[in-house]
């Protein structure tokens, strides 16, 4: 499996080793662990078709938090003949899609997203030393 900003999240995340019901679409399958996700609403699983197809866009949770400031300056330096409206919207949809249909990554401490060339990167594993 694996999402745009994310490479087998299966076996980087809190994918669930036994089937669960979705939170969102009720049927019992492999879910993410939904109580890592921030925001207002209490949800405890999600499944990844959910997720990847944009299913929680309509509810008042996130995944994760991108570097949206740092999104912007790399888009505007890109891009420099586009209006800064038009420089923030750029930097929303991508980074709506980010948090909204990318799984979270398990970690101790929360960091935002980088970002490079204007875009979000892939989260590709982790690395230990």
């Amino acid at each position: 499996m694996t999402f745009k900003y994310f490479d087998r999240p299966e076996v980087l995340t809190g994918l669930s080793d036994k089937k669960v019901k979705c939170n969102i679409c009720e049927v019992e399958k492999f879910c993410f662990d939904a109580e890592l996700f921030y925001g207002e609403e209490e949800l405890t699983s999600v499944c990844p078709k959910c997720l990847q197809s944009g299913e929680l866009k309509n509810k008042a949770v996130y995944t994760c938090n991108g570097d949206f400031e740092e999104l912007k300056r790399q888009l505007l330096s890109i891009n420099p003949i586009l209006s800064k409206d038009e420089i923030e919207e750029l930097a929303n949809e991508r980074t709506i899609e980010l948090i909204k249909t990318t799984p979270c990554i398990v970690s101790w401490q929360d960091w935002n997203w980088p970002c490079s060339d204007g875009d979000y990167c892939k989260f590709i594993g982790f690395e230990f030393r």
